[in-house]
């Protein structure tokens, strides 16, 4: 526990600032700020200002939020005391997200260590794209310690059947596995020509992609693995 506590707060650190930001500004988040008991909202102002500090820090923060930070016209570092405070900086827009350069995103304080890039489908333009280094591994460390061993046995195989390529989900979901002492199959399944083919019409093809997908996993699935 102490590992994943560990790595959550170093491998969180460079994405805590977006997603902090995106649930503050929700237009119903107003509501709920001041809801929580002292020591549990103690505990959140004390970990929004330590990510707001190094985020807006010129020597650990993004090119981004640095570039942010001189446009403003104020400074987060003095102004955001607590979590109801990032209202300040009012509704994310993830537009932002589009297109590069992706280095734009990477902390200066993570300058030199290994970054994986994670894309959306792409349905609606340019798929919006974002840096991670350790968290996905977080999350589903932490997401293996709520699995039940009675329907998730450890040591078991599993099969992942869903989207690769660009996204976090295969990546996720093998490191599950291994967390849980298994070995992860693959298969992949493309959104992006699933998207394609429903918006042309082509049922025809859908079905053949979609039997394709079927039995490459039950392929698998008989191989004797287990």
């Amino acid at each position: 526990m102490q590992r994943v506590q560990r790595r959550c707060h170093e491998g969180g650190r460079h994405h805590a600032l977006y997603y902090a930001i995106m649930q503050a500004s929700r237009p119903d988040q107003s509501r709920g700020i001041g809801v929580a008991t002292d020591a549990p909202r103690a505990a959140l102002d004390r970990q929004v200002r330590e990510v707001i500090e190094w985020h807006f820090d010129p020597s650990t923060g993004s090119p981004f939020w640095l570039d942010f930070a001189k446009k403003a016209g104020w400074d987060p570092r003095r102004e955001i005391g607590g979590f109801a405070d990032l209202t300040r900086f009012g509704q994310f827009d993830d537009e932002a997200l589009r297109g590069g350069p992706v280095e734009r995103w990477i902390p200066k304080g993570y300058a030199g260590r290994p970054v994986f890039v994670f894309e959306t489908g792409g349905t609606t333009g340019v798929p919006k794209t974002r840096v991670a280094f350790e968290d996905f591994r977080v999350d589903y460390d932490i997401f293996s310690a709520t699995l039940p061993d009675e329907f998730f046995p450890r040591g078991a195989n599993w099969l992942m059947l869903g989207p690769s390529g660009p996204r976090r989900l295969r990546l996720s979901v093998e490191h599950l596995a291994q967390t849980r002492g298994g070995i992860c199959f693959s298969v992949d399944l493309d959104p992006r020509w699933v998207i394609k083919l429903i918006k042309r019409g082509w049922s025809d093809h859908l079905q053949a992609y979609k039997d394709h997908v079927i039995d490459q996993a039950v392929t698998i699935l008989q191989a004797g693995h287990d």
